[in-house]
């Protein structure tokens, strides 16, 4: 039979060069799996380990299982994000159980093939026999120690010490990144437990409101360039066009993931007591946030702890394993309805929306009115004109209340496109690789607004809280004032973002990815 004799080759002291080529090409696609690009020389020195310690059984197996494993299961996240990052963990930290399995549903069916073709080949790979001398046992083994000296000892001169973690060895790289970037999330989650539970430092706190209703909308991995106000070509944006206002041509988010930007737009950075809502709450506004998203864990995501410094909070989705998807962001309205209508003198309303977060088609139902490209574009245009309809029908609850209201939105994040040279396959997800991963919109509108204006100046999320004293009227001393957003002029520091690995960088040196 063909599996006896496969066995019989494998098994054979003989085939010495096929088998290091089988090994050479199964911890090719492992390194790949692990999120590191394939570099040959890495590659070579783990063959070299794997012939030197074949006679040791169990290591051999256990090294083979372990690192093929991990590969196949960490490849779907290694394909589109890469290595273990500071996002990836706290990406782990704060998704739901629901989160996670639509995460699962949108990985193409082939990823999970190149999964199960490292599991093959890794299990045929644990039949070999290398029945070679001692001698070169030793040899292939000082072939895999040079190789896993050769980084620590150049960095030797700027660490005063050979510190082996520092090998390019993908199988030691992705333990080191995965447990830095866990330990990153955990300090900041540290971090944020004690900053959210400080006192604010807002001690000059001055009022001069226009308005007595102030409402934020906060929209979820929305892309401006998919928005018929900015350009799309289906008109998924009726009532975005319709409206007067103030609308941000160049306004980008502090990140693209939902809490890196939000605890980066909604407070100051590196103290989130010094947030929105202590702000207001300080200026004496009655505050209340609702949010389709929710708080996770055993510990509230950031985001969500700051809603929860609000008079009224409330949480559609608590993060528990028995949480149904609310994906839908209708299930707000009877509470934004409520909130408007109250008889607070003045108050801030802030709507965390679930928006179009990925999968696309989760948040339609799987419906469309209009067919762009494949099923899960049209979804997400789809999820788009879904949102720009919640906004009507909460812009007609203000005008409906006969209150003095202001309305702004934005949305957390963009996406990226992948497979787009396949149209049948492609999506949006995640990112932090191109400008079109922070390119957001962001929009005022009031009950006087009686013309569209146009603010082409660069804006960044870093300085909403500049934007939201101007819009809200609220100062206080530690809020810069150098510049006025809610203008053309220009100004400085508008060019920050923060990618995944929690580091800020300049937005003009990602590229611009091409449009489909």
């Amino acid at each position: 039979m063909l599996k006896d004799k496969i066995k019989n080759i494998l098994s054979r002291s003989d085939y010495f060069i096929p088998k290091l080529m089988f090994l050479f090409i199964t911890f090719s696609l492992v390194h790949f799996g692990l999120g590191y690009a394939t570099k040959p020389i890495y590659t070579v020195g783990i063959v070299a380990f794997l012939v030197s310690i074949n006679r040791l059984n169990f290591l051999y197996y256990l090294f083979v299982i372990i690192f093929s494993v991990i590969a196949a299961v960490y490849l779907p996240a290694s394909i589109m994000y890469g290595q273990p990052s500071f996002n990836i963990a706290s990406s782990i930290l704060y998704t739901d159980q629901n989160e996670a399995k639509e995460f699962i549903s949108t990985i193409p069916y082939y990823y999970f093939l190149v999964s199960i073709l490292i599991i093959s080949l890794s299990f045929y790979s644990l039949k070999f026999k290398f029945n070679v001398s001692k001698k070169l046992r030793i040899k292939y083994l000082v072939v895999f120690l040079i190789i896993l000296m050769h980084s620590p000892i150049k960095d030797k001169h700027s660490n005063d010490y050979i510190d082996i973690s520092n090998s390019g060895y993908p199988e030691i790289k992705f333990f080191k990144d995965f447990y830095l970037s866990i330990k990153e999330s955990n300090n900041e989650q540290s971090k944020v437990i004690s900053l959210i539970s400080k006192k604010d430092d807002f001690n000059s706190v001055k009022v001069n409101n226009k308005y007595n209703t102030y409402v934020i909308v906060i929209g979820e991995s929305a892309r401006r360039d998919y928005m018929n106000f900015y350009g799309f070509p289906i008109n998924n944006t009726p009532f975005m066009n319709s409206i007067n206002g103030i609308f941000f041509n160049n306004y980008t988010s502090a990140s693209g993931s939902t809490q890196l930007s939000l605890t980066n737009t909604l407070a100051i950075r590196d103290n989130l007591s010094n947030n929105v809502i202590s702000l207001a709450k300080k200026a004496g506004f009655h505050t209340v946030w609702l949010s389709n998203q929710g708080s996770i864990g055993l510990y509230d995501t950031p985001v969500a702890s700051i809603g929860k410094r609000s008079d009224y909070s409330l949480f559609m989705k608590k993060g528990n394993s028995d949480d149904k998807n609310k994906a839908d962001d209708n299930i707000l309205l009877p509470f934004i309805k409520s909130a408007i209508k109250s008889n607070k003198e003045n108050k801030l309303i802030v709507i965390h929306l679930f928006g179009s977060h990925p999968p696309a088609c989760a948040r339609t139902n799987d419906n469309y009115d209009y067919f762009y490209e494949n099923k899960e574009i049209s979804c997400y245009i789809q999820s788009i004109k879904d949102t720009d309809n919640l906004l009507e029908t909460i812009h007609e609850y203000l005008i409906e209340s006969q209150s003095k209201w202001t309305m702004i939105y934005f949305s957390d994040h963009g996406l990226s496109i992948i497979d787009e040279n396949n149209k049948n396959k492609l999506r949006l997800i995640h990112n932090d690789k191109y400008r079109q991963n922070f390119e957001v919109p962001f929009f005022i509108t009031s009950y006087d607004s009686k013309e569209k204006i146009h603010i082409n100046a660069k804006r960044s999320a870093f300085s909403f809280m500049t934007l939201f004293s101007e819009w809200t009227g609220i100062n206080d001393d530690i809020i810069n004032k150098t510049c006025n957003m809610i203008s053309n002029e220009k100004c400085d520091n508008q060019n920050k973002i923060i990618n995944f690995n929690n580091e800020i960088i300049n937005y003009f040196d990602l590229p611009m990815q091409k449009n489909i």
